[in-house]
């Protein structure tokens, strides 16, 4: 008699020839007297497992004899046993053992917290050798599908022509992974076309871009537009020439395989920049899927890793500047979302609010030189000083009994991102840290300081203004000599 009770095997999993790789899981169905220890395994307890090969030329499925691999003692024995107490699940049929590996990674990630706390046959080490970096989606699929419809009319389900008239929201559902329409981009390709007399054959204007349409994958089994809005919204208006769309169609059993994430992914990598007349990848849209998709609305805190990172400067042709821009964008997103929940709010401060704070601050710090800047401006600091300085010293002429002010007090402006004051104030490397060492470089007798605006502020109607006021340092100097003011406003 079988350990195993109950089987759900999908019925695709029969042709073997389909796939070389999947993930099974085998759950107690029953309360069971360990066989190595006086307790009882309570009923739920799970293994999960991957099985595969990248070698095409071997055939793994689940009838191929081998793929349970666990090393817990109890659970070797249950399965080698006679009494029928697990039921076996079998999911994601995929190509290769690389690829069930990595899913089975992701998974056990997911379960963690049940694996620590004892309820799996996985041991809790096994978690070390995840590496939590890996991208937690599968990319092969899409470099697959990229490829392929990169081939154009030579890719294998052909170009079809669809009357424009029939390309509505009624048979279709269509993707959306930028922020907004691009009307530039719009009116470019429908210039293009109408210049070619509303040809939009492939074969005679190749810069067309054909939309991608995965069948059956929208709701209410519409087809779903992957990529290629932009040329339905150029083509599809009175005033364009073309009576039809372009589409590469991909059957719903070539396309079932490819989620919301991976689709999503192959949309953004499609929009790389070409010969093709079509929209390209923004930092914004990059924004919008990581953190929609990857950060899945702000839960996931991992998502800003160097492999992730370095998967969309690969796949969207992005910089590293902008690749960064992303991830302190979408840091931003979530901090704000944070603040709302606990009744703040992020202000966009105005130049009058600015000088507001400053004035207020003056009246605390009267021996201070104190003005606001933008966090965007750091490397305009310097010269900054020395206007303000040389402001001073004209001031001082000026005015009989004037005191000098010998200090200067900067008050930032953190234009709204979490990420930039983060960075400005980080003790180790951060922008005021390597300022502040360059700036006493010089030897100036000028001593600088910063404040800020608030990064955050109550939401309530009525709220006012929190001024965060160091203590004056005692003992200090009035006032400079004329000599050292000449020195440091030359």
């Amino acid at each position: 008699m079988s350990s195993i009770i109950e089987k759900i095997i999908p019925q695709e999993a029969y042709n073997y020839q389909s796939y070389n790789g999947f993930l099974y899981l085998f759950t107690l169905i029953k309360d069971v007297q360990s066989p190595t220890k006086l307790f009882v395994i309570k009923k739920g307890m799970w293994y999960l497992g991957a099985h595969g090969s990248d070698d095409p030329q071997k055939n793994c499925n689940i009838d191929d004899g081998y793929w349970e691999s666990c090393r817990n003692e109890d659970f070797r024995l249950l399965f080698c046993g006679t009494e029928p107490v697990f039921k076996l699940e079998i999911f994601y049929l995929c190509k290769n053992w690389t690829i069930a590996h990595k899913e089975e990674n992701r998974m056990l990630l997911e379960k963690k917290e049940e694996i620590i706390n004892g309820v799996s046959f996985n041991s809790p080490k096994s978690l070390n050798f995840i590496n939590e970096d890996e991208l937690d989606f599968d990319i092969n699929p899409c470099n697959e599908m990229i490829a392929e419809v990169k081939k154009r009319t030579e890719n294998k389900w052909g170009i079809t022509y669809q009357p424009k008239n029939k390309v509505t929201r009624k048979k279709y559902e269509f993707v959306q992974v930028k922020t907004e329409s691009d009307l530039e981009i719009i009116n470019k390709i429908r210039d293009h076309i109408n210049d070619a007399q509303g040809v939009v054959k492939l074969e005679e204007n190749p810069d067309i871009n054909p939309n991608l349409v995965f069948e059956g994958r929208g709701k209410d089994g519409r087809d779903l537009v992957v990529n290629g809005n932009v040329t339905t919204a150029a083509i599809r208006p009175k005033d364009c020439k073309a009576e039809e769309i372009p589409e590469i169609r991909v059957p719903y059993e070539d396309n079932k395989h490819i989620d919301e994430v991976q689709y999503r992914f192959i949309a953004l990598c499609l929009n790389a920049p070409e010969k093709k007349v079509r929209t390209v990848t923004k930092v914004d849209h990059g924004v919008k899927f990581v953190y929609d998709q990857i950060s899945k609305g702000g839960k996931n805190k991992d998502f800003d890793t160097p492999n992730f990172s370095g998967a969309i400067r690969k796949y969207w042709n992005f910089s590293k500047k902008q690749a960064r821009t992303v991830m302190d964008k979408v840091h931003d997103k979530i901090h704000q979302e944070e603040q709302e929940e606990i009744n703040q709010f992020f202000p966009d401060y105005t130049t009058e609010q600015c000088d507001k704070r400053c004035e207020e601050l003056q009246k605390i710090y009267k021996n201070h030189i104190i003005f606001h800047a933008s966090v965007g401006m750091i490397d305009k600091l310097p010269k900054r000083i020395m206007s303000e300085v040389y402001k001073e010293k004209i001031k001082a002429k000026e005015e009989v009994n004037y005191t000098r002010k010998i200090k200067v007090m900067i008050v930032m402006n953190w234009k709204k991102s979490i990420t930039a004051k983060n960075w400005w104030e980080n003790s180790e490397n951060g922008g005021w840290i390597i300022f502040k060492k360059e700036w006493d470089s010089l030897n100036s007798v000028i001593e600088i300081y910063y404040d800020e605006m608030e990064i955050s502020r109550d939401d309530k109607e009525g709220a006012t203004d929190i001024i965060m006021i160091d203590e004056v340092e005692k003992n200090e100097p009035t006032s400079l000599t004329d000599t050292q003011f000449e020195a440091v406003t030359v």
